[in-house]
């Protein structure tokens, strides 16, 4: 749990009627010392003009996208490996199909693209 390249659902919001809205997230780092690891997620690729087009993901990068899509870097988060163990245990959170590692490198490279990241995430740079 908390190894780089692995991929979880969570459930991080409810829909209109009260159903959940699940997304799939990505470990794009080791672990840092405090044991914590960053994460990304994705969303689905609807070309508003808003999109951070960093890294775009398609059909067969992973076998759970579905659409084209992007990763939100903004929504990037920092999550420590107790933390992810708690949340599998309860099942909000699912681990999944890991992902490719040359998928896993267009993500890492993506954000380090200027902006994409907030700076306090930087850190996690080494740990790629």
């Amino acid at each position: 749990m908390g190894k780089k390249g692995e991929s979880f659902w969570r459930e991080d919001s409810k829909d209109e009627e009260g159903n959940p809205l699940k997304h799939l997230y990505f470990v794009i780092s080791n672990p840092d010392i405090d044991n914590n690891v960053l994460v990304v997620n994705m969303t689905t690729l609807r070309n508003t003009g808003r999109e951070d087009l960093s890294c775009i993901l398609n059909i067969g990068d992973h076998p759970r996208i579905t659409d084209k899509s992007y990763i939100v870097y903004d929504r990037a988060i920092e999550l420590g490996i107790a933390k992810m163990i708690e949340l599998a245990m309860n099942k909000i959170i699912i681990l999944k199909e890991d992902l490719d590692p040359a998928v896993l490198k267009r993500i890492q490279e993506g954000a380090k693209e200027p902006g994409a990241l907030k700076g306090k995430f930087k850190k996690y740079f080494s740990y790629f």
